[in-house]
């Protein structure tokens, strides 16, 4: 075991993180970047905890390093998802003392909770695991996403435009940058090698009978 990991071990109050609980009272607190930090904040340490109590038996030989790659990879998950929401709030902060248009921030802000929330969403049960958030609290949180999402809805197009990707690079008819999606997806189909012949070969031996085996096709 290196020094570290008993550091670590040494170190690690269980009993707090276990008496730790979420501060949401209601769905709008979820938009607090605090809150929203000190969730990733508690998630992240209490599996360095689990993996603390996991890796005692380190010290006799019972298990080796590689015996814990699950452990490790939470762990690691957990961080970056901190690391990257922490990111995106300062991102947000930045913006706003540079003194960007009211408009722009606003969309920021939402994406950025968008990020947050969804990424606490699809990782509720470490939350649940330790009794962090409450059921009422998941309720609130999804509520919260779903008026986030219908909040960005208009402004859906402009943030992909954003990226100013061009058609060669997106290689997609879906994306074309003149959102003339149906006639670049119509097209897209004739060039497509089974649509070369009016009928595929094998259709009137195989599928017309299974088709008409209860009379005609009726479409």
């Amino acid at each position: 075991m290196t020094p570290y990991s008993r550091y670590v071990i040494k170190t690690i109050d269980q009993d707090a993180f276990q008496a730790e609980r979420c501060a949401v009272q209601e769905p709008v607190d979820w938009l607090r970047p605090e809150i929203q930090l000190a969730a990733f904040e508690h998630r992240a340490g209490r599996l360095v905890a689990d993996l603390a109590i996991a890796a005692l038996p380190l010290q006799d030989g019972s298990i080796v390093w590689s015996d814990l790659n699950l452990e490790c990879w939470r762990l690691c998950h957990a961080h970056s998802q901190y690391v990257i929401a922490r990111s995106a709030i300062e991102g947000v902060a930045s913006a706003r003392s540079q003194g960007l248009a009211k408009e722009t921030i606003l969309v920021l802000k939402r994406l950025s909770d968008l990020f947050a929330l969804h990424t606490i969403q699809t990782s509720l049960g470490d939350y649940l695991e330790d009794y962090y958030v409450s059921p009422s609290q998941c309720q609130s949180l999804r509520l919260q996403i779903k008026k986030l999402q219908e909040s960005l809805a208009d402004d859906a197009v402009g943030l992909m435009d954003a990226f100013d990707f061009d058609d060669h690079y997106l290689n997609s008819a879906l994306g074309s940058f003149d959102g003339n999606a149906y006639q670049h997806l119509w097209d897209s189909v004739q060039k497509e090698e089974i649509n070369q012949t009016e009928v595929v070969d094998g259709y009137k031996e195989y599928i017309a009978p299974i088709l008409n085996q209860h009379g005609p096709a009726k479409l």
